[in-house]
């Protein structure tokens, strides 16, 4: 696992969000986060949705190593916290469940309402009485040989 003397706080990534265009940010930077349903909780009493994500690092550039110069990226855990919540639906993440991919957030400025949503038609709907967010990381990188990709379908 990563060295935790590797972790440095000015290259972290650490955002507040609130309003339409951080959502934005936020979404590319968690494009394809890993999490278990365990590591999703709803805390109707303090009003709170947080979260614990293995994020791919699309913001750092592969490094090459090795005689053969293969691509090495990075992954690092991250916390992701959604105050001012009022209700939290979801469909499709199994408790049983190892992993989940996101795919993108979306933010529904009228309704109020988050839309995480998942690989395998899975969701979590969020309501919110006021968009304010925190998106932290929590621990050093670590590599990973193994990029997400995106295929489009036979249809396009």
């Amino acid at each position: 696992m990563a060295d935790m003397d590797r972790y440095d706080e000015a290259k972290s990534v650490k955002l507040f969000v609130q309003d339409a265009d951080d959502i934005k940010v936020v979404s590319s930077l968690l494009q394809d986060a890993l999490l278990a349903s365990a590591d999703m909780r709803y805390d109707h009493m303090a009003g709170e949705f947080v979260a614990v994500v293995n994020r791919f690092c699309w913001e750092q550039a592969p490094r090459y190593e090795g005689p053969d110069k293969r691509p090495v990226f990075a992954r690092t855990l991250a916390g992701l916290r959604i105050i001012n919540v009022q209700d939290v639906k979801r469909r499709g993440l199994e408790k049983d469940a190892e992993f989940y991919n996101l795919l993108t957030i979306d933010y529904d400025e009228q309704d109020k309402q988050l839309h995480l949503v998942f690989s395998a038609q899975a969701d979590i709907k969020i309501q919110v009485t006021q968009l304010q967010m925190v998106l932290a990381d929590l621990s050093a990188d670590y590599p990973t040989h193994a990029k997400p990709t995106h295929t489009d379908s036979p249809d396009d």
